[in-house]
């Protein structure tokens, strides 16, 4: 039995339909408005939506085509022409699959019933099938990098959280310099993405190095330098490999090229070729920003952490002749972003991490909201967290979010910031209207400039930059 949703005012159209529709293989749902359509497309396994024409439904119409498109496979509405307009141009342009004339015969009505829901029965499987495919490669991959990349971690355990801060560093600039024409047609989203996740490897070749030079806690010598200095080449070696086997692969190439030249120089006095100007592939240039800015502010055993305004100096000292002018510029633009992304991810908090999170485990916070329009990153997220204890409901728009929290008790919404139609700020507003204690984390990938201050005047309680960082979550958690 397939259910069909009918959409009709028209009393001469509705009696035709159900007398006309076989009834064997098909049950019909009467909806009486367009909330009532939603819901049906959501509790029932609706194949179909019969439409009646005219103006005052073109809206409807295309909400229904966001509906399918954000939340639901492919389900066709067929607009039913009944002659009363000239509309019928606007239904298709505004989402809608096919129409037919009013009056239709039984003949005609069950056919091309019949030509929408069989066939997509079939392209239905397949693409669930497909899509479930390429979303389990993409979860593995990006749980596989993320997992790489904490070998170099583990075997220089100082770092603390330098790859999250490196990562979102890189980011900021690419966002900020693609502001400027020359870079705008290269550093697309697409671009950008495919750097924030490569940055992580971009130490991977330490593996290579003995403890004995990785771990020495004093200055290195001249010989123990140029060992250290291999580290690139190690990781370009060990993701070359990797390339070689996959063509034209573009987040391997990101890879490769942040592993191999992140310390070259403007100038050419980098290693390990000695690499000059636009020579460095830009992940490489904005990497060695990220990098020499991260290493001026973190403690060492052989070295005190300095403050943002010295790193900031010495970076523009080094604008012409170890940074390319163009990032240096932007990184004065935004250098308040980077400071902010410092003091998210400071290594005080992940050498607290452990000491204040038992009542984490105890306190009120039992069921956790996520909302995140990406479904990948969904899905990952929510895996951290059911993993940490909690029970976790999901929701990928913010409209879902919102009935979840009508009808179910949550005690922590964590919501992504940028998302289509409703996003993270104005979900926050509405909730906070008639729900002041609520608590509300934000997770963001773009806004690096947000402090405390700002977040709190927004409705949030905290905020994190993604990727979610489980150290971090438990220690804000640990605060309420």
């Amino acid at each position: 039995m397939k259910n069909i949703i009918v959409y009709v005012k028209d009393k001469t159209i509705l009696a035709d339909l159900f007398l006309f529709i076989d009834s064997k293989i098909y049950k019909l749902y009467l909806a009486s408005s367009a909330k009532k359509v939603e819901n049906y497309l959501r509790s029932k396994n609706i194949s179909l939506v019969l439409l009646e024409s005219g103006y005052d439904n073109l809206e409807i119409a295309h909400h229904l085509s966001n509906l399918k498109n954000d939340i639901f496979f492919e389900i066709s509405t067929i607009v039913i022409e009944n002659g009363k307009d000239n509309s019928l141009d606007e239904f298709l342009q505004k989402g809608a699959s096919d129409f037919i004339n009013f009056p239709f015969s039984e003949i005609q009505i069950n056919k091309k019933i019949h030509n929408h829901i069989f066939p997509n029965i079939n392209n239905k499987s397949i693409r669930m099938l497909v899509d479930s495919k390429v979303e389990e490669l993409s979860e593995v991959q990006s749980v596989m990098i993320e997992s790489l990349s904490t070998l170099a971690e583990y075997r220089d355990p100082e770092t603390g959280g330098h790859i999250k801060r490196t990562q979102n560093y890189v980011k900021a600039l690419a966002l900020e310099l693609r502001k400027q024409k020359k870079f705008i047609d290269f550093l697309n989203e697409d671009a950008i993405e495919l750097m924030y996740l490569s940055v992580p490897l971009h130490d991977i070749g330490k593996v290579g190095i003995p403890d004995n030079i990785l771990l020495k806690p004093g200055k290195l010598s001249e010989e123990e330098f140029e060992i250290m200095k291999k580290h690139t080449t190690f990781g370009h070696d060990t993701i070359f490999l990797a390339r070689s086997k996959l063509d034209n692969n573009a987040f391997l190439k990101f890879a490769d090229d942040v592993a191999y030249t992140h310390h070259e120089k403007w100038d050419g006095s980098g290693y390990p070729r000695g690499l000059k100007g636009e020579e460095i592939p830009i992940i490489g240039r904005l990497m060695a920003i990220a990098d020499v800015y991260d290493a001026i502010i973190s403690k060492r055993v052989y070295k005190n952490a300095m403050n943002h305004n010295d790193a900031k100096n010495i970076i523009i000292e080094g604008k012409g002749s170890h940074f390319d002018p163009d990032i240096v510029d932007a990184f004065i633009a935004i250098e308040e972003a980077f400071e902010n992304i410092a003091t998210i991810y400071a290594d005080k908090d992940y050498a607290d991490f452990g000491k204040n999170t038992e009542k984490v485990y105890s306190n009120r916070i039992k069921n956790v909201l996520l909302v995140d329009d990406n479904l990948l990153m969904l899905k990952i997220f929510s895996n951290q967290i059911k993993n940490m204890g909690f029970e976790v409901t999901t929701a990928n728009n913010a409209r879902h979010a919102l009935d979840i929290i009508e009808n179910y008790d949550i005690d922590l919404l964590v919501t992504d910031l940028e998302m289509p139609v409703m996003n993270g700020f104005e979900l926050t507003k509405k909730i906070r209207e008639n729900n002041k204690e609520l608590l509300i984390f934000a997770l963001t990938s773009a806004n690096f400039n947000l402090t405390k201050e700002d977040i709190e005047s927004f409705g949030f309680n905290d905020f994190m930059l993604k990727p979610l960082d489980t150290k971090i979550f438990q220690l804000k958690l640990s605060k309420y």
